[in-house]
């Protein structure tokens, strides 16, 4: 078989591995997560703030593009050319397909009433999805490029990056609107923080054991005269 051949092959792979790994990413989000109103990490979790703060007026997939286009805009001299095109097709998959889904599951009641376990399984999902298409070259944008961006401009590491930006946006959940005291308001969004919180272990943990799982390489030191 031609070599060009056999890469055209694995590249089509990929993506449709790529594909196949935001559609879980979608799914997770959509039908676990955002229903019972948790705020996780990502732009997703970015997102949903707006979502939110607007009783769902606006988008989580239209804010997801918006934003992603703004941050590539802002980095395309930092991070470069391949970057930019490589994620604007992520950008705009992930952000399509978390549209399309929130619009259906938004429309019916939560499909697990429980909100620790819908979240817990929302994040497993989610956490498959990352780890499907990281393992394959795929990237969202969003929390990535600025922590990309950041990586590129400072001494700050990739991963640091994104644990503060998901943290950060879990946290500023604390000032979606509430009718109440201070008191009321942190008692009742307290829940909400641990599960967000809880989700981003969750699904980290997932992408990451898969990821490495599946780049591990073996090394032998052969010794002879």
């Amino acid at each position: 078989m031609p070599v060009h051949i056999a890469l055209s092959r694995r590249v089509i792979a990929d993506y449709i591995l790529i594909v196949a790994g935001m559609a879980l990413y979608a799914v997770g989000f959509t039908a676990f997560i955002l229903p019972h109103g948790i705020v996780t990490g990502g732009m997703a979790g970015f997102s949903s703030l707006f979502y939110y703060a607007t009783g769902g007026a606006i988008p989580v997939g239209a804010t997801m593009l918006v934003a992603n286009f703004l941050l590539l805009a802002f980095g395309y001299r930092i991070l470069g050319r391949t970057f930019v095109v490589r994620t604007v097709f992520g950008a705009v998959a992930l952000s399509a397909m978390i549209g399309g889904l929130e619009a259906i599951f938004a429309a019916n009641p939560p499909i697990i009433e429980g909100t620790a376990l819908s979240t817990a399984l929302g994040a497993t999902v989610c956490g498959l999805g990352i780890a499907l298409y990281f393992a394959h070259g795929g990237t969202t944008g969003g929390t990535d490029t600025v922590a990309a961006i950041l990586e590129k401009i400072s001494r700050i590491r990739l991963g640091q990056t994104m644990v503060m930006l998901d943290f950060a946006i879990v946290g500023a959940s604390l000032a979606l609107p509430f009718d109440g005291s201070w008191d009321e308001r942190v008692a009742a969004r307290l829940p909400g923080i641990l599960y967000g919180l809880g989700s981003i272990l969750i699904y980290s943990f997932i992408a990451d054991r898969i990821v490495a799982s599946v780049r591990r390489a073996h090394k032998a030191n052969v010794l002879s005269d």
